[in-house]
């Protein structure tokens, strides 16, 4: 069966101005809609920024004795930093985490105390305590004897790094990663410590750039983070005080 067109039909007139008029208003309504997407996401990153605030991870309860590697025994409780970074070490491999050296080398001079352990080392032993003996002392670092199992505890429970250091295939294996403490002293009550941010692990950070093909210039990324977390616990105070 043919189809007829429809009696007293006529094309409709075809008006090129009034179309290029409709789609100057379609492009006008597109712009305007990337334009306050755009400013939208703008605005909600600048927020972002500003509401900043490293997460409250756990509270480190009471402080700790150490034996540093001159001899020395130490106290948590005599830090005068306010912002405490702990990591782990081996003996043999403490030039090896060249990532993490690279963003401790951005540290600001003052309000922050570094703290070493050695998790290979035993600080009853006397071979172990002269080995510790030629280590060069750092300002602002404490260099610890760390293979006792009231620190093993203490650094797996406490710090919660992510494994107690063993020997596995004839390789020493720890957690390498930086733990960012801010302790909270106000006047006349006991200090409280706090881990916060996050476990910065520079090592797999960049291990994982370089599998993903990153550019040199994103692998800075944790890094940036990194010293942001411990510039804002520098400056923050004692969030502890309406308490």
């Amino acid at each position: 069966m043919k189809l007829r067109a429809a009696e007293g039909l006529e094309p409709a007139d075809v008006d090129p101005a009034q179309l290029r008029k409709t789609a100057f208003i379609l492009v006008g309504l597109i712009l305007i809609g990337a334009v306050a997407v755009t400013a939208s996401y703008i605005a909600t990153a600048k927020k972002q920024q500003e509401d900043f605030r490293p997460a409250f991870v756990s509270e480190l309860k009471g402080h700790m004795k150490f034996q540093l590697s001159d001899g020395t025994v130490v106290n948590t409780s005599e830090i005068e930093e306010d912002v405490w970074l702990y990591y782990q070490t081996s003996f043999e491999e403490r030039d090896s985490h060249k990532e993490r050296e690279k963003a401790l080398a951005l540290l600001p001079e003052e309000g922050v105390k570094q703290v070493v352990f050695f998790v290979d080392m035993d600080p009853n032993r006397e071979e172990d305590q002269a080995k510790m003996a030629t280590l060069e002392s750092e300002e602002g670092v404490w260099k610890v004897a760390a293979k006792a199992k009231v620190l093993e505890k203490y650094l797996k429970s406490g710090l919660r790094f992510g494994t107690i250091p063993h020997v596995k295939d004839g390789k020493l294996i720890y957690d390498s990663s930086v733990a960012v403490l801010k302790r909270d002293r106000p006047e006349g009550k006991n200090p409280r410590i706090h881990i916060r941010g996050e476990m910065f692990d520079f090592a797999r950070a960049a291990a994982e750039a370089e599998k993903r093909g990153m550019p040199e210039a994103e692998k800075g990324y944790r890094e940036d983070w990194f010293l942001r977390t411990i510039n804002h616990l520098l400056e923050e105070g004692d969030p502890t005080d309406s308490k």
